[in-house]
């Protein structure tokens, strides 16, 4: 129990007193704050039971403080149930606590003084998302505010009682000495950066802004602002990062990459422009365009053009790109839109990649190919001459024996023989007409130059290749069926013939020795395809000879080079369409190639 004497004093005191043991249970109350607290039963109710929205509030903090450092505590505070706002001092004796307090709401601003109350400025601290302390003229900390507490995941008893090394990186807390010493000299605001490292061991960064409020020195108080940046250095890491492997990814690949400003017309290119252009660039998009072959500017600025307005996202186009000798290369051009939030193309970003070697290559390739087709006819030519001569030999039989007889006639009538004499005339000019044919076939088979793709009806070139792989249907003693569909396909009319005139020899030749020879050609259209099929009567193909039927170099023929079908394919291939063994039994094969429909008139 207290004494009288103090009993008395602290009733006569113009403040309100509560004094609570270590248990925090009221051992005494003044009548001043009964009427304040609102509350008559204080004395040995629990502090914090009779006061539930002080727990965890500045209120505990403070008292708990006061009676582990045994240092008296002044403060000011809201407290929300009663909605004031209190002037604190909270004194040990002992195990006990002494706590003096007077209501601020009446408190008038000292004329002259325009910063605002403490009280406020504390609601402020508490509220903002911002970690706030507040230290001292002697740069003890005094205040620290719930974000704070959560930023360093300390409570503000720790805070408060700790040395800031505990919580700060010890290089960085020299720098925040350095930055105290300096406001506190000039009340000038300043702000650093600091790494706080919390009690697992996390480490967080912080922006941290230093100010001084108060009018004289003795009385100035320093505050400190900490701003949670880890994130944003986090994601300036990562992006830094991310740039520097995109630039090493550039560098790797020699890629040129650029960003376009759609606004202002400037472009910024990486280092590489100089290795692909041999000399450097400009920012304008100007520059870009100009050097673009005349050839295909109209074509890819009219494209590009297009995309942007079109809505899309991805551009991609070749096209060839000058060189500063005067010389042009290839370049795969890509490209990304960004648009803003209204949906309005802002920017391009995109890269350009030199593909002058793989186009080069690609047309050396074509060459090859184009070599060995033709050296394909050739040979197929070679294998198909005694045929064809014995088929030149008969129209040529037949010119002679219709000369020989008209110009008997001739001899022995006279003039009087012409009625006679001008059929066999005429029998002898057909027959050099088929043989010009015959000829005219062979030349076009054999013809050596580019690829002439154009709208073909497949019925003429059937006519001739069978023409050319049969000549005597008969002879060969092979019954031909043929039945197209209508329509046309894009090709090259020689290389299309060459791909028929091997599929039906090959059909021929594997029925040599077939009871029933039978040679079918037909074809169907399948929506914007064309599909033609070969099929013969022959013995059929075994799954391992089927297998690896368009494989180089294998064949089915004792003598054979293995190229035919292989060439056939690449024909096809390059038509953009597809060839191959459509159904294969004992009773026979059917090959089949398909074709894209000839979009032109028919």
């Amino acid at each position: 129990m207290l004494s009288l004497t103090a009993t008395e004093f602290l009733e006569r005191t113009s403040e309100c007193v509560l004094v609570v043991g270590s248990d925090w249970t009221v051992k005494f109350c003044n009548d001043l704050a009964r009427r304040e607290l609102r509350s008559p039963d204080l004395e040995g109710s629990h502090l914090w039971s009779t006061f539930p929205a002080a727990r965890g509030s500045v209120f505990e903090e403070r008292y708990r403080l006061a009676l582990e450092r045994q240092m008296s505590q002044t403060f000011q505070a809201y407290y929300p149930s009663l909605e004031h706002w209190y002037d604190v001092h909270a004194v040990p004796a002992g195990g006990n606590l002494a706590v003096f307090f007077r209501n601020l709401n009446g408190a008038r601003v000292a004329p002259g003084e325009v910063r605002p109350p403490a009280p406020m400025l504390d609601a402020l601290f508490d509220q903002t998302f911002l970690g706030v302390m507040q230290l001292d003229a002697a740069g003890r900390p005094i205040d620290a505010n719930h974000q704070l507490c959560s930023l360093v995941a300390r409570s503000a008893c720790d805070l408060l009682s700790r040395p800031m090394a505990d919580w700060i990186m010890p290089t960085d807390l020299k720098a925040l000495e350095a930055w105290l010493r300096h406001v506190q000299a000039t009340t000038a605001p300043g702000e650093c950066e600091v790494r706080i490292v919390r009690p697992d061991g996390e480490i967080r960064h912080c922006s941290l802004r230093l100010s001084s409020e108060g009018s004289m020195p003795a009385g100035r108080r320093t505050i400190l602002v900490f701003a949670d940046i880890t994130d944003r250095r986090q994601a300036e890491a990562h992006l830094r990062e991310r740039e520097q492997r995109l630039h090493l990814a550039a560098r790797a690949t020699n890629d040129v990459i650029w960003d376009h400003d759609l606004r202002s017309g400037e472009v910024s290119w990486n280092h590489a422009i100089e290795q692909l252009h041999g000399a450097a660039a400009t920012d304008r998009v100007s520059w870009w365009v100009a050097q673009i072959h005349p050839e295909d500017r109209p074509r890819v600025t009219a494209d590009i053009d297009a995309f942007i307005v079109s809505g899309g996202e991805h551009w991609q186009h070749e096209y060839r790109f000058a060189r500063a000798d005067g010389s042009h290369g290839h370049v795969l051009h890509r490209a990304f839109l960004v648009r803003d939030d209204g949906g309005a193309a802002v920017r391009m970003v995109g890269a350009m990649t030199d593909i002058s070697q793989r186009v080069e290559a690609q047309q050396r390739l074509n060459r090859l190919q184009g070599e060995l087709i033709h050296v394909s006819r050739v040979s197929a030519m070679g294998t198909m001459a005694s045929a064809l001569a014995h088929e030149l030999n008969q129209p040529l039989t037949g010119i002679a024996n219709y000369v020989s007889g008209a110009r008997r006639l001739l001899e022995a009538r006279g003039a009087d023989a012409l009625e006679d004499v001008l059929p066999a005339l005429s029998l002898a000019a057909d027959e050099v007409n088929n043989v010009g044919e015959m000829i005219r076939r062979l030349r076009r088979m054999v013809a050596h130059g580019r690829a002439d793709v154009q709208p073909v009806a497949l019925g003429r070139l059937v006519h001739d290749a069978l023409s050319l792989a049969i000549p005597n249907p008969a002879l060969a003693q092979v019954e031909i069926a043929v039945d197209l569909a209508p329509g046309k396909v894009d090709a090259d009319p020689v290389q299309l013939q060459q791909v028929l005139v091997n599929l039906i020899r090959n059909a021929t030749e594997a029925m040599e020795h077939a009871p029933t020879r039978r040679l079918r050609i037909w074809s169907t259209v399948e929506g914007d395809r064309h599909r033609v099929r070969v099929s013969d009567t022959g013995g059929g193909l075994s799954d391992e000879v089927a297998a690896g039927l368009f494989s180089a170099f294998r064949s089915t023929k004792e003598n054979g080079m293995g190229v035919g079908l292989t060439i056939c394919r690449t024909i096809i291939e390059s038509h953009r369409g597809t060839i191959g063994v459509e159904e294969t039994s004992p009773a026979g094969t059917t090959m089949f190639f398909v074709l894209p429909l000839s979009r032109a008139e028919p």
